[in-house]
């Protein structure tokens, strides 16, 4: 037992002594504030948008049944991310609001109807509401 201590107590003086600050380490200051920073015209601090979108069908294949609409932020075939999804119908147009990176600036829609099959569209977004079509 008295080994046992005799251990920790190397160990801990050890560790303590070896944690000493260096001047290496500490960062150079060269005299520039947050005043001096010149900020482009027209930037702002946001980083992230709400998008609104509007998605008609124009797929007459069912009549009136009800399909499935997903956003993704990405292709979906590679890993894209859902960022929305919901129904709609040929009389019915999904809508939905998304809080989104401002990094995105494009995204895949995807239809799926009744039958499984699915028809995807790429749409270049910016900071305006997206209203757009997709049929067969």
């Amino acid at each position: 037992m008295k080994n046992i201590l005799l251990s920790l107590t190397v160990l801990t003086v050890l560790a303590a002594s070896s944690c000493k600050t260096s001047k290496d380490v500490a960062p150079m200051l060269t005299g520039k504030t947050t005043a001096t920073i010149k900020v482009p015209t027209g930037f702002t601090w946001q980083n992230s948008r709400n998008l609104s979108f509007t998605v008609n069908l124009t797929d007459t294949r069912f009549a009136s049944s009800v399909f499935l609409i997903s956003i993704f932020d990405r292709n979906p075939a590679q890993g894209g991310h859902l960022l929305t999804e919901g129904s709609a119908t040929t009389k019915t147009a999904f809508s939905s609001k998304v809080f989104t990176s401002n990094q995105v600036t494009e995204v895949y829609i995807v239809k799926t109807a009744p039958d499984n099959s699915q028809a995807t569209q790429t749409i270049k977004v910016g900071t305006a509401a997206v209203i757009t079509s997709i049929g067969l």
